[in-house]
């Protein structure tokens, strides 16, 4: 009977993910790769991150994350790293991403459904500690846009009735009325 490969996903929300946080991440995968190449088990990993220059970089060296490495005078906006174990087909994806454009996720799959546990629950624990960031906008955007609109609309308001008083000094009837009409009409 072939083996059952266990998979499990952990999404990475509303977190500020500095660079020592992603070495912290991919220091993990490496240990993992150097304990394989100790037992002689045939491994790779990869660290890859991709800047706002269109330029990227890549590496089998977790320093590439290094907090004093040249990265940090990047502007990183995405970030990959993988693992793979091929004797028992374990792997380890982790995927950031600046802004809203994907998913910031950790898969671990394997067969061995003690090392897929432990390790999801290790770099789940790491991603946890990520500085929280403030949803509030994404969380609320009918209060937020509520807002706006009101504070639109009372700018408009505050700007005709300003209008409407310039209108009566200078004598103005006729101006008045359209100005009263418009503010009636908002």
């Amino acid at each position: 009977m072939a083996p059952i490969r266990e998979s499990r996903y952990t999404a990475i929300e509303n977190k500020i993910v500095t660079l020592e946080d992603i070495f912290r991440l991919s220091k993990i995968l490496s240990d993992e790769n150097i304990a394989c190449k100790k037992h002689e088990q045939r491994s790779s990993v990869s660290f890859t991150a991709r800047c706002a220059d269109n330029s990227s970089f890549e590496s089998e060296d977790s320093s590439i994350f290094d907090p004093n490495s040249f990265l940090s005078s990047k502007r990183v906006v995405s970030v990959s790293m993988t693992f793979h174990r091929y004797e028992d087909n374990s792997y380890i994806n982790i995927d950031l991403r600046h802004g809203d454009y994907g998913e910031n996720s950790i898969t671990v799959r394997g067969d061995d459904s003690t090392w897929v546990n432990g390790m999801t629950s290790k770099l789940s624990e790491i991603a946890g500690s990520f500085k929280p960031q403030n949803a509030f906008v994404r969380k609320h955007p009918a209060i937020i846009n509520t807002i706006l609109a009101l504070g639109y609309k009372g700018g408009r308001w505050f700007q005709n009735d300003l209008r409407t008083k310039k209108s009566v000094q200078y004598g103005s009837v006729q101006h008045d009325s359209i100005h009263l009409m418009r503010f009636n009409e908002i």
